[in-house]
């Protein structure tokens, strides 16, 4: 964490020349960011404010206690200026908001958001060399273009970090997933990117003997770091619910995919670190796929390694819910909030919608925090959900992380004795002692 002593103490910060706040009535409200109409009421209406990065074309909603923050950063700043006028505009000592104020402070320089005033020459070199060549932005590979034995079939995404690209090698397809930050960018941007890109793919090398996690056939660091992988032939799990209505067993069946391979990571000493709904796919033979390890961590962090705590805002636990405007999460993943994750997903995936709401990150971490889920004794098509599988959903999200299964392997060995019972037609009321 940054600090206010010793050498930080001289140091200035300045906003990022990659970003700039737009006014809510703007364009580029319309083509980038992606939200409800009522929030961009909200917006309209000044409780709301929208960050914009030029470099990466994104937007971000904030709320006004971190754009007034931002906004002090419009010149260069030392961490006990900012105190200090933080402190008066909102009229309080400055020993009651150090605290919060480094912790942010270190976050929005962690994420390039805010940097040191002696970067931002090198930062506004780029951005002119960005604007020039706008080559940039494209492919590094076309279709039918040659990559080692493979041909190009065609481009799924370009982003500024990766790209990914169907293979075809004699009528087999495969994922291209390459690194391809511009060299331009300055050194910590690229080598902090590529340690990221290194780390998930070698996460995902060590957890390849289970049919469900997305194979990795060829993983290269050196030079231009690239990963070949499965091609799956599929829908995310998000929209194979949502689409259509499927049996009770099958979605319980499902489920238990997903909670046995969340428990396969887990014994292998890593933390998947974004279970959501979009992160399985479900492949033409209705078998589940865990894909995307880029937020991966080990369980006990290794030395020197990069660590992302990140997390998809509807499947956030409880105790990892900060109400600050500073910070929106309070805490690093571990074990206990994954299994919370995987009872929002098992909620999701037998009720066919999420079990928190809100408009807003507030109303949505408020939720988060103290409102119980329902739980209907039917599903969307009227099957009557036995009582176990309620009781079994809602201790695994339950608000206390020592309520909870203390890991994915006892929430998995429940789900499946009761499948296991729904599908011998045995008296699925016997497991509830498992749950308790």
């Amino acid at each position: 964490m940054l600090n206010t002593k010793t050498e930080e103490v001289n140091i200035k910060y300045i906003l990022s020349p990659f970003y700039s706040f737009v006014e809510p009535s703007s364009k580029l409200v319309a083509s980038h960011l992606k939200t409800k109409a009522d929030t961009l009421s909200i917006l309209k209406k000044g409780g709301l404010m929208i960050l914009y990065n030029k470099y990466l074309r994104k937007s971000w909603v904030i709320n006004q206690t971190i754009y007034r923050f931002l906004s002090y950063f419009n010149c260069p700043k030392t961490i006990s200026e900012l105190i200090s006028d933080f402190a008066k505009e909102i009229k309080c000592e400055e020993s009651e908001i150090s605290f919060h104020v480094n912790q942010f402070l270190s976050k929005m320089t962690h994420r390039k958001i805010l940097i040191r005033e002696q970067q931002l020459n090198s930062y506004n070199i780029f951005l002119t060399k960005y604007h020039k060549n706008k080559k940039i932005e494209r492919a590094v590979l076309s279709v039918y273009d040659q990559f080692k034995h493979y041909k190009i079939k065609r481009i799924l995404s370009i982003r500024k970090e990766t790209q990914l690209f169907i293979l075809e090698d004699k009528d087999q397809l495969s994922v291209l997933k390459m690194f391809t930050l511009p060299v331009e960018l300055p050194q910590k941007i690229q080598d902090d990117s590529r340690m990221k890109f290194i780390k998930e793919f070698k996460l995902l090398a060590s957890l390849q003997d289970h049919s469900a996690i997305c194979k990795l056939y060829h993983f290269d660091e050196e030079s231009r770091p690239y990963a070949i992988m499965e091609y799956i032939q599929g829908k995310s799990l998000r929209n194979f619910i949502l689409k259509e209505v499927h049996q009770l067993k099958t979605r319980l069946l499902l489920l238990s995919a997903v909670v046995d391979t969340i428990a396969f990571v887990q014994e292998k000493g890593i933390l998947h670190g974004d279970i959501h709904n979009g992160n399985f796919i479900v492949d033409d033979k209705n078998q589940i796929k865990l894909i995307d390890f880029g937020l991966s961590n080990h369980v006990c962090y290794k030395q020197g390694e990069i660590i992302r705590n990140g997390a998809k805002s509807s499947f956030v636990p409880p105790e990892r819910v900060a109400l600050n405007s500073f910070n929106f999460l309070s805490r690093p993943p571990d074990i206990r909030s994954e299994v919370f994750q995987l009872g929002v997903l098992g909620y999701f995936i037998v009720y066919q919608k999420m079990p928190f709401f809100g408009l807003t990150w507030t109303e949505l971490a408020n939720n988060i925090k103290t409102v119980e889920p329902k739980f209907n004794r039917l599903c969307s098509n009227n099957e009557r959900i036995p009582p176990v599988i309620i009781q079994v959903l809602r201790k695994a999200m339950n608000k206390g992380p020592e309520m909870r299964y203390a890991n994915a392997r006892l929430l998995s060995d429940t789900i499946n004795k009761v499948v296991r019972a729904m599908y011998t037609g045995s008296a699925i009321e016997e497991f509830s002692n498992y749950v308790s």
